[in-house]
């Protein structure tokens, strides 16, 4: 999978370098990625296939590599690539949404589990996957109060 240009959002207006919310773990190497993206497993989809249902427990993070979501409930539209699951990984609660594809696709999908194993193997590259994480949560969030 070519991640040199993973969550690169070239429609959106250009952000300055302190401020790219919609990168993870930028600055990685492709050697990084190879090694984390090896503790995924893939997952592809068809249109109408649930990737998620909400209030469903899957302590899990995805990474959409292709094709297209919809949010239920709310209608919003999430096109790859992108990260899904980011609160429920971190906290193991449910599904606040439900993801339903609207296209074929496929997801990266890593497992709490084989987080811990790379934890144990890679623990720089875990550590900087988490703050990461909390990074692009805490960037949505302060969206979210700034929106009133």
């Amino acid at each position: 999978m070519d991640t040199s240009s993973f969550f690169n959002y070239p429609t959106l207006p250009q952000q300055p370098a302190a401020s790219l919310e919609t990168d993870l773990l930028p600055g990685h190497t492709e050697d990084d990625w190879t090694v984390l993206l090896g503790y995924f497993e893939t997952r592809r989809f068809h249109p109408g296939d649930w990737l998620i249902r909400e209030g469903e427990v899957d302590r899990a993070l995805y990474l959409l590599a292709d094709g297209r979501l919809e949010v239920h409930p709310g209608g919003q539209i999430v096109d790859a690539p992108s990260t899904l699951g980011e609160e429920a990984f971190l906290d193991g609660g449910p599904a606040a949404a439900g993801l339903r594809a609207l296209t074929h696709g496929e997801v990266q999908r890593l497992s709490f589990e084989s987080f811990e194993s790379l934890s144990a193997r890679e623990p720089r590259l875990a550590r900087d996957l988490l703050l990461d994480l909390g990074r692009l949560v805490a960037a949505e969030l302060r969206r979210l109060q700034a929106q009133g």
